[in-house]
């Protein structure tokens, strides 16, 4: 789930201001991203970086993705290249990978959960413990399924050099059937993901689940499109 919240903070796509309505937050806690608070309500989910004044929204009717930096006043739209990407990257071949359930794991922010461990080729990849009743309760079913179709696209279109089975074992997991993960363990019994909280029915964040019309907002593709064309090619 690491990576689906860090390819998350690519986020939403209103383009109004809109009313501040009752909603769902989760806080996580993850060793290279810190700690997010995610606000949820009516699939669409804001992202807020407690280091920084920016924050992220995922529309996963729309499926839309946007970075808001208000100190710029900018928003950097993710949404054509991500929906290129997902287009573009076909069937894949993940190779033998294992979802194992191994029984019931701890109480975590007020739930009960369920322990998988996952393994790829052979190789145990992460433990991860889930929870059915905090999936419903957060209706997040629709947004973690986008997230995982865009950063498996994103994985897809970057090249790494090299395969690593582990790469796609995440994918591999139905969150649907599963539940909300709630903990994650990497390959070493290290925890990389965390929900510390989950409170439902909270008045939803200031600023609600847009940004401010007068906001510059950058195409993503276009951009890097651009930068490509303004590159010298190296003489052969």
């Amino acid at each position: 789930m690491r990576k689906k919240l860090l390819f998350a903070c690519f986020a939403l796509g209103l383009a109004a201001h809109s009313p501040v309505r009752a909603a769902t937050l989760i806080e996580t806690q993850e060793p290279e991203a810190g700690i997010l608070q995610l606000w949820v309500a009516d699939a669409v989910m804001r992202i807020d970086d407690q280091s920084s004044s920016g924050y992220s929204i995922l529309d996963a009717k729309r499926r839309t993705m946007f970075v808001v930096s208000p100190p710029e006043r900018q928003v950097m739209d993710m949404s054509g290249s991500l929906q290129r990407l997902s287009a573009g990257t076909g069937e894949r071949s993940p190779g033998k990978i294992v979802v194992s359930h191994a029984g019931q794991g701890p109480a975590i922010a007020g739930y009960a959960t369920e322990r998988y461990v996952v393994s790829a080729e052979g190789t145990k990849c992460q433990e991860v413990f889930a929870s059915v009743q905090a999936m419903e309760d957060t209706d997040m079913g629709d947004l973690v399924a986008l997230v995982d179709e865009f950063s498996s696209a994103m994985m897809a279109g970057t090249p790494t050099g090299q395969d690593d089975p582990c790469d796609s074992a995440e994918h591999a997991l139905d969150y649907r059937k599963i539940g909300l993960p709630l903990r994650t363990l990497d390959a070493g019994g290290q925890e990389d993901y965390l929900v510390r909280r989950i409170e439902l029915g909270v008045e939803g964040p200031p600023g609600g689940f847009s940004f401010p019309d007068d906001y510059r907002v950058v195409d993503f593709a276009a951009m890097m499109q651009e930068m490509m064309q303004q590159t010298p090619q190296s003489a052969e």
